[in-house]
């Protein structure tokens, strides 16, 4: 039977796990008397005896109890002899002024007290959305967190901090915190704000990439060096190799003057993917792109291979060809 005093919370949305933790702590504890009626434990710190001394204590004074068992997977991979009070206690059940949490990133639900905690526990998953689902997810929840911060945020601007941060709630708080603090009394959000305060490297490489092949140097550069300043030089190469790679063949093809149709065919990629590639490097034939690749891979083989400063190497690079 599942007890209303117990919860398991668990999964890789920490900022959620945490998030309930709070409201529940709110609700229960007195914050007078919190020194007396809240424990957070470690049980690499602190075994089960501690976790049981904890849980089956009256609260003082007014308001409930509340244990909290961090990393509690730590807990879960512990003998049935270590835990057998725990288990003891919780078959006996609490007594109805105290709460046990136990807060885990992961639970292997093979393990026998695993399976007992989740069958006598009220259970809570709490994980990040999947990659194909962040933007749907988190974009609303961005520009709810700054609605309730008396501000607005433009849309491209919330889809540039989900995907600067990953969809990550701890990450995006953060963000959100240093945006609040640079726009000051501004009372809405734009796009220009995130790019300038928050980290975002795949923007960075898409922007240069996008510099480069229109033969914008000057941009190119600037944005190299802001690359630069959080990703190894090694990344941006092979970043750019892939796409010009992908460029080349479907240069090669267009000049052999197949159409975007039998170059999909061929190739096997997308039709708006094989028109934005022709778009983008339309300034460059395949022996220009050809050129361009075999610096790379020599530059690629120097950077390996010699200690050189790969900041100034990619910068000739870059006026050279671009």
């Amino acid at each position: 039977m599942v007890s209303k005093n117990i919860y398991l919370i668990y999964g890789d949305d920490a900022f959620s796990a945490e998030e309930f933790e709070k409201k529940f702590i709110a609700q229960k504890v007195d914050p007078q008397w919190e020194t007396f009626n809240l424990d957070i434990i470690d049980p690499l710190v602190s075994g089960a005896d501690k976790i049981v001394e904890s849980a089956d204590s009256p609260p003082f004074g007014f308001g409930d109890k509340v244990t909290i068992v961090r990393k509690a997977e730590n807990l879960f991979s512990q003998s049935e002899e270590a835990l057998s009070q725990l288990t003891d206690l919780i078959k006996k059940g609490l007594m109805d002024t105290n709460f046990l949490i136990f807060s885990a990133g992961t639970v292997d639900k093979r393990k026998s007290f695993s399976k007992f905690i989740i069958a006598n526990a009220e259970t809570k998953e709490f994980n990040q959305p999947s990659s194909w689902d962040i933007e749907k997810k988190m974009v609303p929840w961005v520009e709810d967190y700054f609605r309730k911060n008396s501000k607005g945020i433009e849309y491209a601007a919330s889809r540039e901090l989900v995907d600067a941060t990953k969809g990550n709630k701890q990450r995006l708080e953060k963000e959100i915190e240093k945006l609040m603090v640079y726009v000051g009394s501004n009372s809405t959000i734009t796009y220009k704000d995130v790019r300038a305060i928050v980290i975002n490297t795949e923007s960075d490489l898409f922007e240069m990439i996008e510099f480069m092949a229109r033969k914008e140097t000057g941009n190119a550069l600037r944005e190299l060096n802001n690359f630069l300043v959080n990703e190894n030089a090694i990344k941006f190469i092979a970043s750019l190799t892939s796409n010009l790679k992908s460029a080349y063949s479907i240069k090669l093809l267009q000049e052999e003057e197949k159409g975007v149709n039998d170059i999909c065919k061929i190739l096997g990629q997308k039709p708006f993917l094989v028109e934005k590639s022709l778009r983008q490097w339309k300034l460059f034939n395949s022996k220009k792109m050809r050129d361009i690749l075999k610096d790379l891979m020599d530059i690629d083989l120097m950077f390996k291979s010699t200690a050189v400063n790969h900041k100034l190497e990619l910068e000739k690079f870059t006026v050279k060809h671009f």
